[in-house]
């Protein structure tokens, strides 16, 4: 009888420190949501939006001329002279998160072409397979190929 009932209370006790442990790591959050809330008012007060939420408006100004869903070719840069790989992994990354469900790819073999820059432009342009569909300003391009 005694070993049940000492069971019993070391069970006891144990439900009462669950919720403690529980606590603990919502407790240790606080402060990091602390500082998120506080740069979001920062940002509010002094009249700025987030820093990517301008480009994700130009971004998608191409979605009136790509299709609903699919590949979408990508171009950026000057072959002979390359950007940086940060550069054009940042422009990739943020213009296929902004046109998704589509999928970009560093392609011009695709039906639907997007040149990410003048350089891209000009080379699309020469090619007698593109047609240019839109130029939405920001150095982006819409082209569809013909043949």
């Amino acid at each position: 009888m005694h070993l049940l009932e000492g069971l019993r209370s070391l069970r006891r006790i144990l439900a009462g420190l669950a919720p403690l442990l529980l606590v603990l790591p919502a407790w240790t959050s606080v402060s990091d949501t602390r500082i998120n809330l506080n740069r979001v008012n920062r940002l509010k007060t002094a009249g700025r939006v987030a820093p990517d939420t301008g480009q994700d408006l130009e971004y998608r100004e191409l979605l009136r001329h790509l299709p609903p869903r699919g590949r979408v070719g990508f171009l950026f840069g000057d072959p002979a002279a390359p950007p940086s790989a940060a550069q054009a992994g940042r422009r990739h990354f943020f213009l296929n998160y902004s046109l998704a469900p589509r999928l970009l790819v560093a392609s011009a073999d695709e039906p639907t072409v997007i040149a990410g820059d003048a350089h891209a432009r000009g080379r699309l342009l020469g090619d007698g397979r593109f047609e240019l569909v839109a130029d939405v300003g920001g150095g982006l391009s819409v082209f569809r190929r013909t043949k």
